[in-house]
């Protein structure tokens, strides 16, 4: 939910979600693209903390299961105020909070400001979540003990790379490194993922969705990928997607089908 700046109709969105079966809702007040900081939602809205008070306190007033809060550090290096919004929402009720160490002028470039996160932490009794260019294990445990969060969420990193999370969570919960896997073992998990997104999107919505999760894979996992993607992403049958990844552990083989 972040694509709103109305309390009423975010409160009405809330209890429909609850109705159709939510267990939990999260309100993404840091999303930093254009097309939604131009309806004054996602991040633009820490710019206006009555306004996010107002909301927070709608929302949170409409459902009975947990609402949780995703913000960024502010609106730009020198309008920063994410200890203030974090007060907010713990006063209006939000059951977690996820802070992404950036502002939105930022998006995503420049360093994560760890330090910045956890000021926030220390603000609040409610959990804080970290976020922010946490890429592995060894990073997520430094991010953890130097902020104090409560706990860390993963993006970007995860693009092409869907078993770092489970990786991290070995490392945090036993000190062992991440489980070595062949390429043709990511392969196969990558091969079952797509057609997962055909079933569940169906075969034209399918494909089309297939082809950033696959150039995500590729680009994450391959030297010299850019000639697979692009094989990749010409193809315009979806059962031909699958016989494509089923021979992409063989990289000659997708070469010479490139």
């Amino acid at each position: 939910m972040c694509n709103n700046a109305d309390p009423e109709m975010m409160a009405a969105a809330a209890k429909a979600n609850e109705i159709a079966g939510a267990d939990i809702l999260d309100i993404n007040m840091g999303c930093p693209a254009k097309k939604v900081c131009n309806k004054a939602a996602g991040s633009a809205l820490l710019r206006d903390e009555g306004l996010v008070a107002a909301i927070l306190k709608a929302v949170c007033a409409a459902v009975t299961i947990p609402v949780t809060l995703k913000i960024r550090l502010g609106w730009s290096p020198q309008e920063q105020n994410a200890e203030t919004i974090a007060q907010i929402a713990e006063a209006a009720g939000i059951q977690a909070l996820t802070v992404h160490g950036r502002t939105r002028a930022c998006r995503f470039q420049g360093e994560v400001d760890y330090a910045a996160i956890a000021r926030v932490k220390a603000k609040v009794s409610i959990p804080v979540i970290g976020n922010g260019d946490i890429t592995n294990a060894q990073q997520a445990s430094s991010v953890l003990q130097n902020t104090g969060v409560d706990a860390i969420m993963l993006g970007r990193a995860v693009q092409g790379r869907p078993w770092l999370p489970a990786d991290i969570d070995r490392f945090l919960t036993t000190g062992l490194p991440p489980v070595e896997r062949s390429f043709e073992t990511q392969c196969r998990a990558l091969a079952r993922h797509v057609r997962a997104l055909h079933h569940h999107y169906g075969p034209e919505q399918g494909l089309r969705i297939a082809r950033k999760h696959v150039g995500w894979f590729l680009q994450a996992n391959t030297l010299g990928s850019e000639p697979f993607r692009q094989a990749f992403n010409l193809i315009q049958c979806d059962a031909q997607q699958l016989v494509f990844l089923d021979r992409l552990w063989d990289l000659d083989a997708v070469g010479a089908a490139a």
